[in-house]
């Protein structure tokens, strides 16, 4: 869904996958990340929303992150917020 070739995107797709992921392992970001950006692709930006908070909420969690990835996460979701991809 996220890769950086549009021919290679598939909202749908994306969405399918990502709740798989997330019922798999429910305490990581990264499925939380990948399926709010799915959701935007496909225009339901109030799911994307959702699950970018989500993402958020089990980044802090994690104790060796990068500094930038809680603010990285928060851009996107003003993306989201604002109908963007």
């Amino acid at each position: 869904t996220t890769h950086f070739d549009h021919q290679y995107r598939n909202a749908g797709k994306g969405i399918q996958y990502g709740l798989q992921a997330v019922s798999l392992q429910p305490i990581l970001y990264t499925g939380y990340q990948h399926l709010a950006t799915a959701y935007a692709l496909d225009g339901q930006f109030e799911k994307a929303v959702e699950q970018q908070e989500q993402a958020i909420t089990f980044a802090k969690k994690v104790t060796n992150r990068s500094p930038n990835l809680v603010p990285d996460l928060e851009a996107k979701l003003e993306l989201y917020r604002n109908k963007k991809t």
